[in-house]
């Protein structure tokens, strides 16, 4: 951040050398020791059984829209951090401090993620990620002032817990041979469901305001996080 104060690209060219230096390495890596052949009809077959499971269990089905719930308006809502930075006039030096601290939230978090979910119990955890996404979106939105970056932090909370909380509930509710693949099911839809809520985000924001499309964003977050805290009642809990 202080490096591009002076010049924009200035960080960009500072960070080449750490490119190239992986770049390299990687050429010095070798294959590990091939113990099994390669089978598409296999892969499909572990693919397919996943799926059913998914279908026939409920848990793992509310854990995966939930899962895509909160990893799409967390994603929306990153995009979104570099324009209210400079909506509400802050200084570009301060943006490298926050992206660090922001890191360093998250791992903080992801670290202490089991503590947290046994002393707080899941259903106090559902409630608070909903809360800790959706409350600062919408007051982000409702009152865009410099203060209010620092509501950013929130966010990173919720990312740094939401591995470790997904990774154990799948972990009660799956069976390890298609873990990974339950996994793999899950991230696929998050990120195609992100892609989705980024278009959408976008023509709000062409048609409205960012305060404005926050606010959106910050209600459907409560909304939808409101249908799927009673789904997880009514169902699982």
């Amino acid at each position: 951040g202080l490096l591009a104060s002076i010049n924009l690209r200035l960080p960009l060219l500072i960070g080449l050398p750490f490119v190239l230096v992986p770049l390299v390495a990687v050429s010095f890596l070798k294959e590990p020791v091939k113990t099994e052949s390669y089978s598409v009809q296999k892969q499909l077959g572990i693919l397919r059984e996943g799926v059913t499971f998914i279908r026939q269990s409920v848990e793992v089905r509310w854990m995966v829209g939930f899962a895509t719930l909160v990893a799409t308006i967390s994603k929306v809502w990153f995009f979104t951090y570099n324009p209210y930075f400079e909506l509400v006039g802050l200084p570009i030096a301060y943006y490298g401090v926050i992206f660090f601290s922001l890191n360093v939230v998250a791992w903080l978090s992801s670290h202490y993620a089991y503590k947290i979910e046994h002393r707080l119990g899941e259903k106090k955890c559902i409630i608070g990620m909903v809360s800790c996404v959706g409350i600062p979106i919408l007051l982000m939105g409702l009152l865009p002032i410099r203060a209010f970056v620092s509501l950013v932090v929130v966010q990173n909370v919720v990312r740094g817990f939401m591995r470790p909380f997904v990774g154990d509930y799948m972990n009660r509710h799956v069976t390890t041979n298609i873990r990974a693949t339950m996994l793999s099911v899950q991230s696929s839809v998050a990120n195609l469901t992100a892609i989705v809520g980024l278009a959408t985000f976008g023509f709000f924001m062409e048609h409205l305001s960012l305060p404005k499309s926050l606010v959106i964003l910050g209600i459907t977050t409560l909304v939808f996080g409101a249908v799927s805290y009673a789904s997880y009642k009514r169902r699982i809990a």
